[in-house]
């Protein structure tokens, strides 16, 4: 594939420029409301398949139209590498008016060049908040106690609110107590311009509480967009509708002992019983019995039962009886019920009393009057209370003192008094009503037990629709009875769980890659699905099972009033092998722990990099000056799907990669190739799908250069690093070496009039040698690194561990190729040249003449004859110092022999003089090769180049000679000594020859 970027090319048409993704705004899901407006927000653009680079600038479209105050954003380096940037809308932004608005984005390149608006997105402006309710009326009723059996509670049964308005389609309503969510309803459900609420007993007693006496309980009406309005609905005008208490009937006068006349009391009677009828569908909190008008009694709710109020004044003589009663009068009584509200007896009995004496009576202000105490009557309960009451949900998921969807049935356990209600029975109730009875009550028992008997879901829910308070009354064989007071709380909860949405992890849109695995993994929840979403906590789950650590995390009220919740997956967590994962939700209730996996996602984790690439091939343009093509090589198939990013003098990019493409290609100007050699290469970035990523540099790759028109620029090649000086170790330069020769091949005639380049560079430093005078007929280039000294040398290269070399090859049009060779020199440097107590010069150094007359050593002169055809030199060395160097026989100033072949294990090292076999030796050989004598010296080199020699003035050569020598002649490449007339003989393959 071949990418023209805009940054290269003479310009860029609006399709180019023009993005292909929609932008994305986690906002706008439901519409843009007024909260967000004003905090802002931020824009995600996806710039895949278009080519950009750092400079581009991206501005958010309103329309056809710029904001009024213009957004704007410019790519840098990171942006165009990973082509997904986020722009954000400042705070406060003028959109203009409500309604429906169309974002894009507008591209414009280095050039001006301007794309058409893409990325476009509709969106729904709406920042004006839903209507507050205006009025509401209750309907309120009575619920047996929870907490005792005998009295009642006011409870809200059902709650009309009215509205100002319809309300917006999509909206939701929340009935909030003290912030804690009880009932939420979507706009369908309500009734135009009203909502209605209805409760059970539990929730109506909550709901009258929260609106009466803490005055917490709130209407929240949220629209689509989010906008939002809370209504605290205790200060709203309300109309409370309720059934009036109504007055006792039927008041009959009883006195107990002695003379018995009816409404009538004498000296004789003892007590005083009044009983009169009431509703008996009528709760009534308390009664009071009154004569002439003043309180002589009272009944507690206990005592009112079956349509009956019934006072006993409880006296057990005539003299306490007439300190109660000491007058004539009417009885009247006065009912009170659970709001508070009284009504008194219209049709009151006459009291005809006719006592014999003083009459002492206790006075009570308080009550005004004639003085009667007021007396409470009331049986106190002989029972012991059920005790110890331990609640079991039965089937699916179990938890404490609840119920959920799953469970089947319900049993309930408690201790008892045994012997104390034989023969009676015992009631279960959750709150208010009876669900179970234990009638099987003996002696010795002294444990109850209540199994509901249910074998669904659907005959659980039908049977206990709604928790509250469980308790338990017991009943002995003469009808008393006794509470359970330490009554546990029963929470019953049977919403279905299930979240729709698919689970959001924008880190796993193209796969998770290694780099993503080592940091949090960001996961988002929509809960919009969920009636309620408080108190609840989600658990991540892979391929249906927990994480090794498992991921869970707690709705926050936050959350769960937006609808949505969000957390991380840690780093670092376990993932298992590279391939298919699927995520899931387990969504459980905290109270009730029913729970469900829900909102599956399937997400593929690949930490594994592309392959390396394996070649660079550069494409000449047909034009001088035109741009180039750069293709790099890379695995088919594993970077589908991903990009390439090629960092030269600005960043190109490569987002076009299929499964079958086998190399990845880019324009880049022609002098992006001279800022390559320049600098050591570009590098470049493989990425996958995944964004796994592998890099490399152009320079490490071989190397192929084509032409558009077909015709191939040859590459130098069969290039060779030749030491200069010292002790010349194939391709490694040491502290002897003092230059360097470097020689390249070329096609004839490609490169004439143009120039050759050398780059050698080390870890630190590089150098650049030219050679300017290339012929038609060339077939090869060579460069000479000269220095002064092997020090000059290496202080050019001696910090470094090696010595790249690359040749490039310029023709006269300037059009340039690099070798696809890049030999390399080690260096052999160590620290400190001068060997002090290190190399041990040669010792005990001898010459030997061979054939003729051989002249006797005088002292340490030893001399040579024109009857000697040779001789031999020898000395001894120190074994393992010199292993892989060489020995150099110097005589007078004239290198005379060399000595390569040295080992490990060598103790002496030998010259010989001739080059011929010894039996074609004549005294003309020795002649010719040492004219002159002078001092013998034998110099060592070890491995990196180190040097030391034998003392001077160990030995001195003087040669003797008869006249008639002829002069020798020196071979310009080999120095081997020639003789006039003669061909240069062939080499002997002794262990060495002299030069």
């Amino acid at each position: 594939m071949r990418i023209a970027l805009a940054s290269v090319t003479a310009d860029s048409t609006p399709g180019q420029l023009t993005l292909n993704k929609a932008i994305v705004i986690k906002e706008a899901s439901g519409g843009i409301n007024a909260a967000e407006k004003a905090a802002g927000m931020d824009v995600l653009i996806d710039l895949a398949g278009i080519q950009v680079q750092a400079g581009y600038q991206l501005e958010l479209m309103n329309g056809n139209s710029s904001f009024a105050r213009p957004i704007l954003y410019t790519l840098n380096t990171t942006d165009a590498i990973n082509q997904k940037v986020s722009i954000r809308i400042p705070a406060g932004t003028d959109w203009g008016t409500d309604g429906s608005k169309l974002l894009g984005v507008r591209i414009v390149d280095l050039k001006g060049n301007t794309g058409k608006i893409g990325g476009l997105l509709s969106v729904q402006l709406d920042t004006i908040p839903p209507l507050a309710p205006n009025s509401l009326s209750m309907e309120v009723s009575y619920a047996q106690s929870s907490t005792s059996s005998s009295n009642y509670e006011v409870v809200a049964k059902a709650l009309h609110i009215d509205l100002p308005g319809a309300l917006e389609a999509g909206s939701k309503l929340s009935l909030q107590l003290g912030g804690v969510s009880l009932l939420n309803l979507d706009a369908a459900n309500s009734n135009g311009t009203s909502l209605d609420f209805s409760f059970d007993s539990v929730l109506g007693k909550r709901i009258y509480d929260g609106f009466k006496a803490d005055k917490s309980l709130n209407l929240v009406i949220t629209d689509q967009a989010g906008n939002r309005v809370e209504t605290n609905l205790s200060g709203l005008p309300a109309t409370i509708a309720h059934q009036k208490v109504e007055a006792a009937k039927n008041i009959t006068v009883t006195p107990v002992g002695g003379t018995l006349v009816d409404n009538s009391l004498n000296s004789t009677n003892t007590n005083l019983i009044v009983d009169a009828d009431v509703n008996s569908k009528l709760p009534l909190n308390n009664a009071e019995l009154l004569l002439n008008g003043q309180v002589i009694a009272k009944a507690s709710a206990a005592q009112i039962s079956g349509g009956k109020i019934h006072f006993d004044l409880n006296t057990t003589n005539n003299s306490d009886l007439q300190k109660l009663v000491s007058s004539s009068g009417f009885i009247s009584v006065r009912v009170w019920d659970y709001f508070g509200e009284s009504a008194t007896s219209e049709i009151n009995r006459p009291l005809s009393v006719k006592y014999d004496g003083n009459i002492t009576t206790n006075p009570n202000t308080s009550s005004g009057g004639i003085g009667n105490p007021v007396i409470d009557n009331g049986t106190v309960a002989t029972l012991t209370a059920p005790d110890n009451i331990r609640i079991s949900a039965i089937g699916g998921s179990i938890s404490s003192n609840a119920l959920n969807a799953s469970n089947i049935d319900m049993v309930v356990n408690a201790s008892i008094a045994p012997g104390q209600a034989t023969g009676g029975k015992a009631e279960l109730k959750i709150g208010s009503k009876v669900i179970a009875v234990d009638t099987a009550i003996n002696a010795t028992k002294n444990e109850l037990h209540f199994d509901l008997g249910t074998s669904s879901s659907a005959a659980l829910q039908s049977t206990i629709n709604t928790g509250g308070a469980v308790s338990i009354v017991l009943t002995n064989a003469a009808g008393q009875t006794v509470s359970s007071t330490n009554n546990p709380w029963l929470n019953v909860d049977y919403t279905p769980l299930a979240i729709v949405t698919p689970l959001s992890i924008v880190a796993a849109t193209d796969g998770l890659n290694a780099q993503e695995l080592a940091s949090p993994i960001s996961v988002q929840v929509d809960l919009s699905n969920l009636q309620s979403a408080q108190n609840y906590s989600i658990e991540l789950l892979k391929d249906g099972a927990s994480f090794s650590t498992p991921v869970i995390h707690a709705i926050t009220a936050a959350e769960a009033n937006a609808r949505s919740a969000s957390f991380n997956i840690p780093a670092g967590a376990t993932w298992g092998s590279d391939g298919n994962k699927q995520l899931s939700v387990k969504l459980s209730n905290i109270i009730t722990q029913a729970s469900t996996i829900t909102a599956t996602s399937n997400v593929v984790v690949d930490t594994t990099a592309p392959g390396a690439a394996t070649a660079v091939t550069y494409v000449r343009p047909a034009v001088h000056g035109d741009p180039w093509g750069l293709e790099i090589t890379i695995p088919a198939g594993q970077m589908a799907g991903g990009k390439a990013v090629l960092n030269g003098l600005v960043t190109y990019v490569d987002s076009t990669i299929s499964a079958s493409d086998t190399k990845v290609t880019f324009t880049v100007p022609d002098n992006e190739l001279s800022h390559a050699t320049f600098n050591n290469g570009i590098d470049f970035s493989l990425f996958d799908a995944a964004g796994n990523l592998t890099t490399g540099n152009i320079y490490k790759l071989p190397q192929t250069y084509t032409n558009q028109g077909g015709t191939v620029f040859n590459a130098p090649t069969n290039i060779k690093i030749f030491p200069v000086g010292g002790n010349g170790i194939t391709n490694t330069i040491n502290a002897s070496t003092s230059s360097l020769r470097v020689t390249a091949d070329i096609t004839p005639g490609q490169a004439t009039g143009g120039m050759a380049t050398l780059l050698l560079y080390g870890d630190h430093e590089s150098i650049y040698v030219f050679d300017k005078q290339i012929l038609a007929g060339d077939t090869s280039i060579s460069f000479d690194v000269t220095t002064d000294s092997p020090f000059a040398l290496k202080a050019l290269f001696g910090g470094s561990s090696a010595i790249h070399a690359r040749v490039t090859l310029e023709d006269a049009k300037h059009t340039s190729v690099e070798s696809a060779e890049h030999p390399v020199l080690a260096t052999a440097y160590v620290n400190g040249e001068a060997i002090a107590g290190g190399l041990t010069a040669p010792t005990s150094i001898k010459l030997t003449a061979i054939g003729g007359n051989v002249t006797p050593m005088q002292g340490n002169t030893v001399t040579l004859n024109n009857t000697n055809v040779g001789f031999t030199v020898e000395a001894n060395i120190v074994p393992g110092q010199v292993a892989l160097g060489k020995a150099e026989l110097w005589i007078g100033n004239k290198l005379i022999g060399t000595n390569d072949y040295l080992q490990l294990t060598d103790t002496n090292v030998k010259f010989y003089s001739w080059s011929i076999p010894e039996s074609a030796l004549t005294p003309s050989y020795l002649q010719f090769a040492l004219q002159f004598g002078g001092d013998l010296i034998i110099k060592l080199y070890d491995h990196a180049g180190h040097v030391v020699s034998s003392t001077p003035g160990s030995l001195n050569v003087v040669t003797n000679y008869a006249s008639g020598i002829a002069t020798p002649l020196h071979d310009a490449a080999s120095n081997l000594v020639s003789i006039v007339g003669q061909p240069v003989p062939e080499l002997y393959t002794g262990d060495v020859y002299f030069t």
